[in-house]
């Protein structure tokens, strides 16, 4: 009781911002009805929410920018439905049995900025069964390089290029292994083209992505 009452006093005092006012109202039951797993061959990547529905975009901006816990949550369910899916698909490859999960990294800068990872804290909230399967590993480190959302489509492919990279310290993590990398939303496929560059140049054997939304 004391808790709610504290809470809406914060919420008076600090309203939420109007993305996550939204989320707030949003089930996860109604998120997953629009959850559509498909694999975008030019980026080898699985994609599951339609970024322009107006909700999933919401939640990606909730998360991404307003350190969104709720948002979180009900990204880390969708990404566990999706997991499961696709170990399902490559079940009868031994090789994809125990594959590392990866986030994709973001800029130093950034990090201070916000004080927090988006979508590390989206993997953070996996349930725990799942974590058997997978072996978590921040392996991908980014150099500091202008916002992609900040600029064109067509700069994009040229400003993230070499943009990637896997430190010296976790090149044996990588060696031979198969990955799954994660990103929260993916638009020219630039960004996550440059991450299977970089995972390919470290050793990997295998690297398929997932993003949440495009």
């Amino acid at each position: 009781m004391a808790h709610d009452l504290f809470k809406r006093i914060l919420d008076i005092l600090f309203p939420p911002h109007p993305d996550s006012q939204s989320v707030a109202t949003l089930s996860l039951e109604e998120l997953f009805s629009v959850v559509s797993l498909n694999y975008r061959t030019p980026f080898k990547t699985y994609t599951v929410l339609p970024y322009k529905d107006i909700r999933v975009r919401a939640l990606m901006r909730a998360n991404k920018y307003h350190h969104d816990t709720y948002a979180a949550s009900l990204l880390g369910a969708v990404l566990a439905e999706a997991l499961i899916d696709i170990s399902e698909e490559y079940a009868l490859d031994s090789g994809w049995k125990h594959p590392l999960l990866v986030p994709t990294p973001t800029s130093p800068s950034r990090v201070r900025e916000r004080g927090y990872h988006q979508v590390k804290q989206i993997i953070e909230r996996l349930p725990s069964h799942l974590y058997s399967a997978y072996t978590y590993a921040d392996v991908l480190a980014r150099k500091n390089r202008e916002s992609q959302a900040r600029i064109g489509n067509n700069d994009r492919i040229q400003n993230i290029a070499g943009a990637f990279y896997v430190p010296e310290k976790h090149q044996k993590d990588v060696l031979g292994k198969r990955i799954l990398l994660v990103d929260d939303v993916i638009e020219s496929g630039a960004t996550m083209g440059d991450m299977h560059r970089a995972l390919y140049e470290a050793g990997a054997e295998s690297v398929i992505g997932i993003a949440l939304a495009t």
